[in-house]
């Protein structure tokens, strides 16, 4: 563990005081950044609007009977001017002017300049031509943001031009109204962020106990003192089961040397019962446990905040290897699986059985049935004449059955051979060796594109050696995954996953024994495997594993 330094003493700024200047800092700099983006937009969408509004009005008074006519009949010139400044009250622009094809003005806010040229006929030639635009030019009534719109008779004959306009003082004091209202958001966003930023350091400042940063630092040396001081291995999670902490015997027990390895990883995957302390509340008391390879003697209790559980702590001592008991783990893992697919496979043929019976097709049933018992003593005897110990046999029937439902072909080869002088330990390693090997063979045959999925295994043994050989015809695997197959949490199939393989690669290697890979790519994987173990006979005739 890395040797930490003397906590330094100085005058430094309070929690509170800290957490609140940074967060009234951000809170401005966000208010500052986002006023300066709502500004240029309220400036843009104003002058968007106003203009909108502008083609609006201007295309009415274009499709306007009355100014149509008028355009054509000049005895109904004059009705231009008045419905011209009507519009325009009703509608709070600035100008609506009406002109003809030579740009004389027929309607005006000032009515003495009906009856004369526009005041600036360039601007308004593109008009003439039928082109709807906008312009900010100086006019009669002053600088104004204005739309031309051309006017055309029923024959679609241009005959006019509709002038809408508002002064650019107008615009500019409805664009002042909306940044007004944006600096009015703005300093009420502040004032609520020096609001949060107060409460928010107090909240702090409570769950830390009142504690200053230097009082938490020098806290903090204080335990990891404590934990190194004691001769017990101590893991410390949090409340979602993560390790936070792990002291220098602990690491030694676990054959690792920086808690780095262990520190955010979930401790379900290390010391199950602490996870299940931390779930229910309940303290576990010199409980023993295997642990990495060693037998510990386990104490288990949660940490309480308010009533609440926060986390967990377990302390322990070295009995023996954690090893053994992550390999019965995955033992009854396989039994359990085995069971349950044979299990599986009797209730259908129940149902099967229970079918027939209600449609009354006994003569059927009297055939099947003996049919369905000739398959089971079939294949029961198969394997128990092949494999003696009874154990193993029901294993390997159960895996059939599983194959079954997943519609793969599982062989055990008819030189296959096994004696049933094994002890008990060694057949509940050897069915965690077999059960991580061919689930893995099922696995990899079901994601092959092969019609006929196919995993077959050979056992075999000679001389105190055991030969196991598991072949399928699957996708194979990456060349470059070979060199990681057997490490601890390596997959290729997500997380959590990545232990069956490095389990079967310490039991190999507890057995004294070897495993070698062979794949090719879409021509499946073959795993081949020796174990040396010496063998028990008779009460006359013993040999006992010597293994320790």
């Amino acid at each position: 563990m890395k040797k930490r330094s003397p906590i330094k003493q100085g005058r430094a700024m309070k929690l509170q005081t800290s957490i609140t200047l940074l967060i009234i800092f951000i809170v401005s700099l966000s208010v500052i950044i986002m006023n300066g983006f709502f500004s240029k937009y309220i400036t843009e969408n104003t002058k968007d609007t106003i203009s909108q509004r502008l083609y609006t009005i201007s295309r009415l008074v274009a499709q306007s009977d009355l100014v149509i006519e008028g355009l054509q009949n000049e005895k109904q010139r004059a009705n231009i001017q008045e419905y011209a400044n009507e519009l325009k009250a009703l509608s709070n622009i600035g100008f609506l002017v009406v002109l003809d094809m030579n740009l004389i003005r027929l309607s005006h806010p000032i009515p003495s300049e009906v009856g004369k040229s526009f005041y600036n006929r360039e601007d308004a030639k593109p008009s003439l031509g039928g082109q709807e635009y906008t312009s900010i030019e100086k006019g009669p009534l002053g600088l104004g943001m204005r739309v031309f719109t051309p006017i055309k008779n029923e024959q679609n004959k241009q005959i006019g031009v509709v002038v809408a306009g508002l002064s650019m003082d107008k615009v500019e004091d409805q664009i002042e109204e909306g940044q007004r209202m944006i600096l009015l958001g703005a300093i009420f966003q502040l004032l609520l962020g020096v609001i949060g930023a107060y409460f928010i350091s107090k909240y702090v400042k409570k769950i830390l106990f009142g504690m200053e940063p230097v009082e938490i630092a020098q806290l903090t040396k204080e335990r990891d003192t404590m934990l190194e001081s004691v001769k017990e291995g101590i893991l410390v999670v949090n409340q979602s089961g993560e390790i936070t902490r792990v002291n220098q015997q602990a690491l030694k027990l676990m054959a690792l040397t920086e808690e780095l390895e262990l520190i955010g990883r979930p401790v379900r995957n290390y010391m199950p019962t602490l996870q299940q302390t931390i779930q229910t509340g309940i303290a576990s008391e010199n409980g023993e446990a295997l642990f990495y390879g060693k037998k510990i003697l386990l104490n288990c209790s949660p940490i309480y905040i308010d009533d609440k559980i926060v986390g967990g702590i377990a302390t322990f001592r070295d009995k023996t290897e954690v090893q053994k008991l992550l390999d019965e783990m995955v033992g009854i893992k396989n039994y359990t699986e085995a069971l349950r697919a044979q299990s599986h496979e009797f209730k259908n043929k129940l149902h099967v059985i229970l079918g027939m019976l209600h449609l009354k097709e006994y003569k059927e049933l009297e055939t099947m049935i003996p049919s369905m018992v000739d398959q089971f003593e079939e294949e029961v005897g198969y394997i128990l004449q092949r494999l003696k110990h009874p154990a193993l046999a029901g294993f390997l029937i159960g895996k059939m059955s599983k194959a079954r439902e997943s519609n793969i072909t599982f062989e055990l080869e008819e030189s296959s051979f096994l004696k049933e002088e094994f002890t008990a330990p060694i057949v509940h390693e050897l069915i965690t060796i077999l059960g991580s090997l061919i689930e893995n063979g099922f696995e990899a045959v079901l994601t092959a594109n092969s019609k006929h999925k196919t995993v077959k295994l050979f056992l075999y043994s000679k001389d105190q050696t055991i030969h196991i050989k598991i072949e399928d015809n699957g996708p194979g695997i990456a060349k470059n995954h070979l060199n990681n197959l057997f490490d601890k949490q390596f997959s290729t199939k997500g997380g959590d996953r990545g232990y069956g393989l490095f389990l079967t690669y310490q039991t190999v290697q507890k057995l004294q024994g070897k495993i070698n890979v062979s794949t090719r790519a879409g021509n499946g994987t073959v795993f081949n495997i020796t174990l040396a173990i010496p063998m028990v006979r008779d009460d006359n005739d013993q040999r006992t594993n010597r293994r320790r």
